[in-house]
């Protein structure tokens, strides 16, 4: 119903504002529209006329937890913007935690949801809540969830824990340790029963293992305070971190227990493993390891000039590992002062010895900071790395750079179709398309659409290693996209415009193209074609999809036809208003009628 209303009233509208001309056959046209697909179901607030725009959130003001005192119902607001972010992301205060706890212990399903965030501590209300939970299928998995957390937190399941921790043991092919993690959950539990048992391990021949353990010792020994207990674990870490025969497992726990406490000796001892070239990449099974960067990111303030400086030196692996040490700050955290001293990187890729994977996304990271030197090195990728040439193109875009398009040109005619979109993100941010070229594009586009049907082209473009013509190729890509620069708006609507009587299924197709495009130019295009009675039912369809944008291009027009000074101001929420607006006798001279009021809705 809400459907037929807006366009019955857009119809009118349109008919009400035409100068004088020939009326196109309404009914034929109501009947087109009621033919089209309904439009999306939109969402309204009670006593409004449109449901306020969307703010983008970041990411760290949703993840912010409410005030301890914050009332019950923002609290669980909370947790339902939250849950679903991994556990890593979220971490709300003790006392959000525990009220967060209280109102969930009736509730499994949000009990099982905070369950990764409570400690041993919290295993009491726990299992209170576990034995008022009724044992059928309805509750099954939530009981299952709730019982595997005390097993691994409590001791009300100890005899399982202890079943599972003495099942623990290297796995050399993973480069892992089965069942590591119910160590520190014993220790964290009971450390006069885990205590003995990590004991046995620390000695025994299981290299990965016997790490594990011997942090575990460690960091309770610094808990304690026994200085003496501390030394003679250290000095164990600090032999496995420097032993190439031990596996990159272990080397990577025993540096990274180290690396996490304070004690003296221990900058110049980090200093001494920038030495140590196999540190660079640490392997072990399936693993891949960077333990150089735990001290390094727990204070990049005291570490970037640092490791600037020694990356500038003579010594070629001191040089290598604190460069990967900033490279893999950079992709955590982009910053300029980290990013200067490693930008010949992407130009010289075999100064660090580091992953492809890491490489392109460090070379996706110089958008975000202000970088123009990187545009050279950016450029450089395009040219030599087909591999990489998409991401450089993608991430040369933001700085609009004409140097770039030679590169992006020949990266476009020798990548496949599914590359292609990235390399003309590039090329047209740094203009390298002009209008003849884009309208040309279109065109053949168009035409290939038109000869092979849309389903059928779209399957056949992305089959692996499919390489179209440039110019379809171009001509999909604008297709497709809903922001598109200003000019191609233009120059493609008044090519669209000029073509409308010699070819018009070219123009309408052309049209239908640009009416995609989220562009004001296209919003005043449709309002003037319906107006001039030119527009076809799917053209009005569109309108109203877009109407939230069309009440000032409404006003605007009337405010033109009646020749206002200045509009009348419209609410910010509204996407209605009355505007005055005068009939027009015959073109080109408008009539100078008192003006009569248009509720305009769109």
């Amino acid at each position: 119903m809400r459907h037929l209303f807006l366009t019955i009233t857009l119809v009118c509208c349109w008919s009400m504002c035409v100068m004088a001309q020939a009326k196109p056959d309404s009914s034929e046209m109501l009947r087109q529209l009621l033919s089209l697909p309904a439009p999306t179901p939109r969402v309204f607030e009670p006593g409004t006329n449109e449901a306020p725009p969307e703010v983008p959130e970041k990411l760290a003001d949703r993840l912010k937890p409410p005030a301890d005192d914050a009332p019950v119902e923002e609290l669980r607001k909370y947790w339902d913007r939250v849950s679903a972010y991994p556990p890593s992301l979220i971490h709300p205060p003790a006392t959000v935690k525990q009220r967060l706890l209280d109102e969930f212990l009736d509730t499994p399903e949000k009990l099982v949801q905070l369950l990764p965030h409570l400690s041993p501590s919290d295993a009491e209300k726990v299992k209170a809540a576990f034995d008022r939970l009724p044992n059928d299928d309805a509750n099954k998995e939530q009981r299952n969830n709730i019982r595997l957390w005390l097993v691994n937190n409590s001791k009300y399941y100890l005899n399982e824990l202890l079943a599972q921790v003495n099942k623990v043991k290297d796995n050399p092919e993973s480069g892992n340790v089965d069942r590591g993690f119910t160590l520190s959950n014993l220790a964290e539990i009971d450390w006069s029963i885990a205590e003995p048992l990590l004991q046995t391990l620390a000695n025994s021949s299981q290299q990965r293992s016997a790490t594990l353990a011997l942090s575990i010792l460690y960091k309770h020994a610094l808990d304690l305070g026994n200085a003496s207990a501390e030394d003679k674990f250290r000095t164990r870490l600090q032999t496995i971190a420097s032993d190439r025969n031990t596996p990159g497992r272990a080397r990577s726990t025993a540096i990274d227990v180290l690396s996490t406490t304070k004690w003296s000796g221990r900058d110049d001892w980090y200093l001494s493993l920038l030495q140590d070239e196999s540190l660079l990449m640490l392997r072990d099974g399936s693993y891949i390891f960077s333990p150089l960067d735990s001290v390094f990111n727990a204070d990049p303030d005291k570490w970037i000039p640092i490791m600037t400086k020694l990356a500038g030196g003579t010594n070629r692996t001191v040089q290598q590992t604190a460069a990967s040490c900033l490279v893999r700050y950079v992709v955590r955290s982009p910053r300029r002062d980290a990013i200067l001293p490693v930008l010949r990187w992407l130009s010289d890729p075999d100064w660090i010895p580091l992953s492809s994977t890491e490489r392109a996304w460090f070379m996706q990271k110089m958008d975000q900071v202000e970088m123009p030197e990187s545009v050279p090195g950016l450029i450089w990728i395009i040219e030599n790395e087909e591999s990489n040439a998409r991401w450089a193109a993608r991430t040369v875009a933001h700085y609009k750079d004409p140097r770039a398009i030679p590169a992006l040109k020949k990266a476009l005619l020798r990548s496949a179709e599914d590359y292609r979109v990235m390399i003309l993100d590039g090329l047209v941010a740094s203009g390298g398309l002009s209008e003849a070229e884009v309208i040309d594009a279109l065109e053949q586009y168009v035409a290939k659409v038109s000869q092979e049907g849309q389903a059928e082209f779209e399957r056949d473009a992305f089959i692996n290693g499919t390489k179209l013509p440039v110019p379809i190729s171009i001509g999909r890509y604008f297709a497709t996209r809903q922001v598109v620069p200003p000019e191609i708006v233009r120059a493609v609507l008044a090519h669209a415009s000029r073509i409308r009587k010699q070819n018009p299924e070219l123009s309408r197709s052309l049209l239908h193209i640009a009416q995609q495009w989220q562009s004001r130019e296209v919003d005043l295009n449709i309002v003037n074609r319906i107006a001039a009675g030119t527009a076809d039912a799917e053209t009005i369809a569109n309108a109203l999809e877009r109407r939230t944008s069309y009440a000032r291009v409404w006003e605007l027009r009337c405010r033109y036809y009646s020749g206002q000074e200045a509009p009348p101001k419209l609410s910010d929420r509204s996407c209605s208003t009355t505007v005055p607006c005068h009939r027009r006798s015959s073109a080109p001279e408008m009539s100078r009628q008192p003006s009569h009021y248009l509720r305009v809705h769109v």
